[in-house]
């Protein structure tokens, strides 16, 4: 998918190394990319003790593509204490733990999927269950097979989400859902759970505004919204 952009601008990237991604071996690796799949693969995870000693909060973790506020396209840089800093928040604020199962059919080279989601992984030590791309008519079969404790949503994949099996079955293990969308949307969707406590959180950076959506157990879901800047 991205193979043929890089390409494009291969010769003027100068000494910049390279590392080529992929499920399998690539059918195409570029000249000079280190196969990043078969590096993962033959590295010894004792190794990695050394690294983590020497990294410091500031440093750069990695680099999020995201179009900006100007509608240009930019890397967006990523520190480990900005990474840290944003799994944790969720963490604290649903009370996800090393024992929940997270539901994570979002794309992981964007903030919510690779940082939010697979970050309560690499720092709590919980579950996740990645689906490699969204799918409305297996998102709730998904969460049940796979026993889901957690589950991630987007602004423009909620409207799909009207649940199609009896809300109470998934809320028997459902406890928390964290996501991007419009705060009627999602009072929609969490209106199906209302008799469940199921805590909903969205967060749009766009507009500076925190949702939390609380489900009671005896009532309807009671929104509150945190509005941070202008």
């Amino acid at each position: 998918m991205f193979i043929s952009g890089v390409e494009e601008v291969l010769d003027s990237l100068g000494g910049i190394p390279l590392y080529q991604f992929s499920d399998a071996n690539p059918r195409k690796l570029l000249p000079k990319a280190v196969n990043l799949s078969a590096a993962i693969s033959s590295t010894p995870a004792s190794s990695l003790s050394e690294d983590i000693v020497i990294a410091v909060p500031r440093d750069k973790l990695l680099y999020i593509f995201t179009s900006g506020t100007t509608g240009m396209p930019k890397a967006a840089v990523i520190t480990n204490l900005r990474f840290m800093f944003m799994a944790v928040g969720v963490h604290w604020m649903l009370d996800i733990g090393f024992d929940d199962i997270i539901y994570n059919s979002l794309p992981l080279y964007h903030t919510a999927g690779g940082m939010i989601g697979v970050g309560q992984v690499l720092l709590h030590g919980s579950s996740v269950v990645i689906r490699k791309k969204f799918s409305a008519s297996n998102f709730w079969t998904d969460c049940i097979a796979y026993n889901c404790t957690a589950l991630q949503f987007q602004h423009h994949s909620i409207h799909w989400l009207n649940c199609r099996l009896c809300s109470s079955i998934i809320a028997l293990f459902i406890g928390s859902a964290v996501g991007s969308a419009a705060p009627l949307s999602l009072y929609s969707l969490a209106q199906q759970f209302r008799h469940h406590s199921i805590h909903w959180l969205s967060c749009r950076l766009s507009s500076s505004d925190i949702t939390l959506f609380i489900g009671s157990a005896v009532g309807s879901a009671v929104p509150t919204s945190l509005f941070i800047g202008s």
